[in-house]
């Protein structure tokens, strides 16, 4: 990577993506920091390489992680770079687990500038129309397809008076570009754009899944979901994935959680749960509009029998509660707690 040093960056501290970037040390000419986990003696391991974007946000642009496949005599060293505004597997390769030939292999790749021989991955998503109406991203399922390329179109008309139109989406293997391996289409109000796509492990079955912006107000925003189907090798829609806005999926928690807000004081959490293969709402947290000028109402649903019971409720004066006190104890948010024993 040329010329490097170490570097604490003295004005960035408190930024949490640069306090995960092991032992941090920075190319000034590339304007790169590049961090290394080690997992072995081998040489195996993470390394990462990190460039600010407008000045005050740090933006992983490259993962190389090498390790050691499914227990057998091979190490692969896979490349995840930042393609359309997301991390995606654009190149793996496997190597004899005595050889070390990836010590080698990996230097080229800590080059940002080079994404892959011509007629990679990386190049074949480059040659993608991505416009008004066209989108293309990459999902890496992490199943026997691998990486897939997905590209969007969307309707030149209007079906209704409300702006709904259709997109239709087309998903491609890069081994085979002949004719896509599955087409389908959904109503959406947002039209298309590159940061309108989220690839996420949805349901935690270990296999990447992907969402589309189909609608959005000052806050509330919601998705079309569809969940990579390992033994079928496609995707498949889920509808109850919409009902969640601005979903996040917590693999370390196994938890999805939406939030929409009704107003600067007012708006609702929900958590949720896999529970046999389907999603399930175990709890909703709402802090209400005030029921009068001075009163703010807080209550929380768990679900219990089959039905969402009110397990908490407190109603707070506005008028003596200190600023930034929480109108729900953030306990609540875990789904372990269930209230202070009485």
């Amino acid at each position: 990577m040329g010329s490097r040093k170490d570097a604490v960056v003295q004005t960035k501290q408190g930024v949490p993506e640069y306090d995960e970037i092991a032992v941090p040390d920075l190319d000034e000419e590339t304007k790169t920091i590049y961090g290394f986990t080690p997992s072995s003696a081998g040489g195996t391991g993470l390394h990462t390489f990190y460039q600010w974007k407008d000045w005050n946000h740090l933006v992983c642009m490259r993962q190389i992680e090498i390790y050691q496949a499914n227990q057998s005599e091979t190490v692969r060293m896979s490349v995840r770079d930042r393609v359309a505004g997301e991390l995606a597997e654009i190149y793996h390769e496997d190597f004899p687990s005595g050889s070390g030939g990836w010590l080698d292999a990996q230097m080229v790749w800590h080059d940002l500038d080079y994404h892959g021989e011509p007629g990679g991955l990386y190049d074949l998503f480059q040659q993608q129309p991505i416009d008004d109406t066209h989108d293309a991203f990459l999902v890496s399922t992490g199943g026997r397809l691998g990486t897939l390329l997905v590209t969007a179109e969307l309707a030149m008309e209007n079906k209704n008076e409300f702006g709904t139109r259709d997109i239709t989406f087309s998903v491609w293997d890069p081994a085979e570009m002949e004719q896509p391996i599955q087409t389908f289409s959904e109503e959406f109000m947002m039209g298309v754009a590159p940061e309108f796509h989220h690839a996420a492990d949805a349901n935690f079955d270990g296999f990447q899944d992907f969402g589309y912006l189909y609608c959005a107000g000052n806050q509330p925003n919601y998705w079309h979901w569809w969940l990579w189907d390992e033994e079928q090798g496609q995707f498949e829609y889920y509808a109850p994935l919409t009902e969640v806005s601005q979903p996040v999926f917590d693999a370390e928690r196994q938890v999805v959680t939406g939030w929409a807000r009704n107003s600067a004081a007012s708006g609702v959490h929900t958590i949720y749960r896999w529970l046999n293969g389907e999603l399930t709402l175990l709890r909703r947290i709402e802090k209400h509009y005030p029921t009068d000028d001075n009163t703010q109402l807080a209550t929380v649903e768990d679900l219990i029998d089959g039905q969402m019971v009110v397990v908490y409720r407190k109603e707070w004066d506005l008028t003596t509660i200190k600023e930034g006190t929480p109108l729900v104890d953030w306990n609540w948010y875990d789904l372990d707690y269930h209230g202070e024993a009485r």
